[in-house]
């Protein structure tokens, strides 16, 4: 059993040996029922959902031992579809907003994600999109803001950050460069004024914390401080304001 935050009923489920087992029902905050799917041995073998007045949203087709499923909206456009094969997801997992544009869409390949993904905001415009190779992300990334400008993009390697992050102000403006290693920050990550000039470079080994030092804005680098742990990192325009600062204690920010 899961609970809403104010003690209502969120989800009712079995697990028989640590595996999903039987009907595993859905609730809305209101206490009506939204889905109940079937669970045999932790596999999903058929789900059916409902509207606010008990009745039944989702049409399963049979075609060739796949089950087909799709769930409309009150104005009868596709609100989701879907195939299961052998209790796995294959092909695509589509979910759209009431006005027909897509909200996110996924591939599928013997229950794993396999290939491109995509969300969009309500109005069509993208906000993440990239690609998965056995259910993990891989290769570049994006994430936009909703004004349709890049926030950050990079690559994964077997679901983890492994690259060169950039990361963007909504105006498309650089804010920062981080370098990642197997999810950690590792090597040099720069940060950047809204105005484009660079302000301060930090030195990682692991996740670890090296050095940090700053940058002027004739672009020269001061000498690299070493970080002890217990440290605040301050960057100061020229006329004296503070426009990057960070406090760590004992290594903890």
């Amino acid at each position: 059993l899961s609970y809403f935050p104010d003690g209502t009923l969120e989800t009712d489920s079995y697990h028989l040996l640590n595996l999903l087992t039987g009907p595993y029902y859905t609730y809305s905050q209101d206490g009506k029922l939204y889905s109940v799917a079937e669970y045999e041995n932790d596999k999903l073998t058929d789900i059916k959902t409902f509207d606010r007045n008990g009745t039944q949203q989702t049409v399963q087709k049979l075609n060739n031992h796949v089950q087909s499923y799709e769930e409309r909206f009150s104005n009868k456009k596709l609100k989701s579809k879907f195939d299961l094969l052998c209790g796995e997801y294959v092909n695509d997992l589509t979910k759209w907003y009431p006005d027909g544009a897509v909200y996110y869409s996924y591939q599928f390949l013997n229950g794993k994600k396999q290939g491109r993904y995509v969300s969009n905001t309500p109005g069509g415009m993208p906000t993440r999109m990239g690609s998965f190779r056995n259910d993990l992300e891989e290769g570049t990334w994006k994430s936009y803001y909703h004004n349709g400008k890049v926030s950050k993009t990079g690559r994964y390697v077997d679901g983890l950050m492994d690259s060169v992050w950039n990361y963007y102000f909504p105006d498309g403006k650089i804010s920062s460069s981080m370098s990642y290693k197997k999810d950690e920050h590792h090597g040099v990550t720069r940060y950047y004024s809204p105005e484009g000039m660079p302000l301060l470079e930090k030195m990682y080994l692991e996740g670890d914390l090296l050095a940090w030092r700053v940058i002027n804005e004739n672009e020269e680098n001061s000498p690299w401080i070493d970080f002890s742990g217990t440290a605040t990192i301050s960057v100061k325009n020229s006329t004296s304001q503070v426009v990057f600062e960070e406090t760590y204690s004992d290594g903890v920010r």
